[in-house]
């Protein structure tokens, strides 16, 4: 029988219910995971922000570093690209006169002007040329110069910094606010010129600004062009909404989020040298760029903890504990009570006789459910008559009149659930003796030998699977039959 237990066959099903009810203490190792793996996460974090801050209380020069030219790789040069590109997007998110209209309540000014050349057609010969697309074209033109832009700046309040950023302002594409009264269309002469404003009054002298730069030009537009003739046909200010103006403004946002990314995604491909030639490029670059009293304050870096280290630690805490437990359960020498014993010794199980019949409340009471689902528990009393039935019908079945019941446990409980047995075969002409373990106690092996009929007693969690498998090949030696085995728990 010794020889066979290497065939025993193990339950997956089994093995899976068995571990899920130990889901209690998958959650203590998941915290456990989570704090172990999390603070060290939070490390890393706090040692990268203590060496950016020295870096930039003490910061490197570039030229003092002695990282070789050939040994600045792709990955280094892709990354300073792109922290060139978020740093200019980063600046002009905040300086921008167009990102800080609100793209609910903004102004709109709006002028439009027709130019005619009085050109005719003269049959049968055209020797003049129409050239009102090019009048039209070369007005607008002069509403894109630098000292326009210092105008517009200064009517904005703007200082030096973003002074470019000014010229969106004055918008000759009429892309933003309500529809153009008058549409432009420079083949006939008809353009329209749109400025915006968080301000009324500002607004107002934004358009009287580009009203009177377009007619100051109409001189040397006549020198150029020829006569023609400049007519206003519309003029206003109103307030307005604009939802494209809001998809812009993300736009410009997304794209300094894009920036990012990037830069945080080949940072993490750096090596410690070229790291230190990146935080020292970006030191000198924040520097150079950035004006001596910024408008806004970079946000000081502070030490965080990664998500996708909790994560990893709330898993490696269940899957390291869930091993522990797959391999206790696959290993351990003790049988147990979900096993179908009568299919591993092929000897009848004559009853399991619990002192106390497990809860199926509650999660673990589904698991357990779960687990025992082919087997079926009865009340102590009830057990216990069961099992005596199980004996004395098989006793009278192959005209058996004693049994001797070997222990393996021998201790008061086993010992009262086969007195209560004892008792009730008695009067169907059964005798039942009930005794230490035939391994070892010699007594018990001689009382069993002569009985010729034996009987093992089992306990879940304590009993071997060995130790029974090496009693029933005793018994044999001996000239004994089991008539099977009873399951005695707790």
């Amino acid at each position: 029988m010794k020889e066979k237990l290497s065939e025993r066959e193990l339950s997956i099903r089994n093995l899976f219910w068995a571990v899920c009810l130990k889901w209690k203490q998958f959650l203590i190792a998941a915290l456990i995971g989570v704090i172990l793996l999390g603070g060290f996460s939070y490390y890393r974090s706090l040692k990268e922000v203590k060496a950016k801050k020295q870096l930039k209380e003490e910061p490197v020069k570039i030229e003092e570093l002695s990282l070789e030219e050939d040994a600045i790789t792709e990955s280094l040069n892709v990354y300073l690209e792109y922290y060139q590109k978020y740093m200019a997007q980063l600046r002009y998110n905040r300086e921008a006169c167009l990102m800080k209209l609100d793209p609910n309540c903004f102004y709109k000014g709006e002028v439009t002007y027709y130019v005619d050349n009085h050109y005719q057609v003269e049959y049968p010969v055209m020797e003049k040329k129409d050239n009102t697309y090019g009048i039209a074209s070369e007005y607008l033109a002069n509403l894109t110069s630098l000292d326009l832009t210092k105008e517009i700046a200064e009517i904005e309040g703007v200082d030096d910094v973003n002074i470019a950023y000014a010229s969106e302002l004055i918008d000759i594409t009429n892309r933003f606010g309500y529809r153009n009264t008058i549409t432009t269309d420079l083949e006939q002469g008809i353009f329209t010129v749109s400025v915006y404003s968080s301000d009324y009054e500002k607004c107002q002298k934004l358009l009287e600004l580009v009203t009177a730069r377009i007619e100051e030009y109409q001189k040397t537009a006549v020198s150029k062009y020829g006569k023609h003739d400049l007519i206003q046909l519309a003029q206003k200010c109103v307030m307005t909404s604009d939802p494209y103006l809001l998809t812009v403004q993300t736009e410009q946002v997304d794209r300094q989020r894009n920036y990012y990314w990037k830069v945080d995604e080949f940072e993490k491909e750096l090596t410690e040298d070229e790291l230190t030639f990146a935080e020292a490029y970006r030191t000198q670059y924040e520097l150079e760029h950035q004006p001596e009293e910024p408008e806004f304050e970079l946000a000081e870096p502070k030490a965080k903890v990664s998500k996708k280290w909790l994560l990893l630690g709330f898993v490696a805490g269940v899957a390291v504990l869930f091993m522990i437990y797959v391999l206790k359960y696959i290993f351990n020498a003790a049988i147990r009570l979900e096993d179908e014993l009568d299919a591993i010794y092929k000897v009848p199980v004559l009853g399991v006789i619990l002192e106390k019949l497990p809860s199926f409340k509650g999660l673990s009471g589904f698991f357990k459910k779960k687990l025992y689902e082919k087997r079926r528990f009865f009340e102590k009393d009830n057990a216990v008559e069961m099992a005596a039935a199980n004996v004395r019908v098989l006793g009278q079945k192959n005209n058996i009149n004693q049994i001797y019941v070997t222990g393996t446990v021998s201790d008061d409980v086993e010992g009262a659930v086969i007195g209560q047995i004892a008792d009730t075969v008695k009067e169907y002409g059964i005798t039942m003796e009930y005794g230490k373990s035939i391994l070892y106690d010699a007594a018990s092996l001689e009382n069993a030998a002569k009985t010729g009929t034996v009987v093992i007693a089992c306990t879940p969690g304590v009993t071997t699977y060995r130790e029974i498998a090496e009693m029933m090949d005793l018994c044999k030696e001996q000239g004994s039959e089991v008539l099977g085995i009873l399951v005695i728990g707790k």
